[in-house]
């Protein structure tokens, strides 16, 4: 197998992970892995693939990325991502900070760094990442998510709600950005227009984990839990650059 095909094979399953076919995708990718196992298009694609169906496998078909391309923030990012998703919150900092180091241009890397900062409570480092994902990308709605969670996180939830409304603004198609502003609105006891968004947020992705959770919330009336909010971006970052 040449490597045209290899990257051939990853544009594929990348166009299988966003039809919502994971399994399909990681079966792909296994074949052309199998003859090209330090492909980084290959490994990149792969991590992406597992991080909708088993963080453990994500987190290391990361670190495999990493240490075939270790001057590439990719592997760092999903790395990270998989790290939050696990509940990891030291490793998913560290991975996030090496994701920035390695891409200091990349928004992406420094909204993951901002969540993974606020997971750990690092709130005002967390605000700077996000200010500066933002400043990198005003016109992409992943930086808004991020610093929408950063903001709900500290309990600002007017500021989270703008930023929500911006990304959605940028991305009608957002799930994650519409089932975070559900949040932010249960937040501010307005559970009406949370199940609106809620339903908004299904009906756009019914395999949005976070939204059924926050339905389930929303409809027996427990307090929302923030710490559960950054579930939704792992969704979102399924979805980001491959350059």
């Amino acid at each position: 197998m040449t490597v045209a095909a290899a990257e051939n094979i990853a544009e594929r399953a990348v166009t299988l992970i966003e039809l919502g076919r994971p399994a399909d995708a990681i079966t792909l990718l296994h074949s052309g892995l199998a003859e090209h196992p330090d492909d980084p298009a290959l490994l990149d694609a792969l991590a992406r693939a597992y991080l909708d169906t088993d963080v453990k496998a994500a987190a290391d078909a990361a670190e495999r990325l990493a240490a075939a391309a270790p001057h590439s923030h990719r592997g760092y990012l999903l790395g990270s991502i998989a790290a939050s998703a696990a509940g990891d919150r030291r490793r998913a900092v560290q991975l996030a900070k090496l994701a920035v180091e390695n891409g200091p241009h990349s928004a992406y890397s420094h909204a993951q760094l901002a969540q993974a900062l606020s997971i750990s409570r690092q709130h005002r480092r967390a605000r700077a990442a996000a200010q500066t994902a933002l400043e990198l990308a005003p016109n992409t709605p992943t930086p808004h998510v991020a610093a929408g969670n950063v903001e709900l996180a500290n309990r600002r939830t007017k500021r989270a709600r703008r930023h929500f409304e911006r990304a959605l603004e940028l991305d009608p198609t957002n799930s994650v950005a519409q089932a975070n502003l559900a949040i932010a609105n249960r937040a501010d006891g307005n559970a009406g227009k949370a199940l609106a968004e809620l339903e908004s947020a299904l009906h756009l992705d019914p395999r949005d984990p976070g939204a059924r959770r926050v339905l389930d919330r929303v409809l027996h009336g427990a307090i929302v839990d923030l710490q559960w909010v950054w579930l939704g971006l792992t969704t979102l970052l399924l979805f980001i650059e491959t350059r």
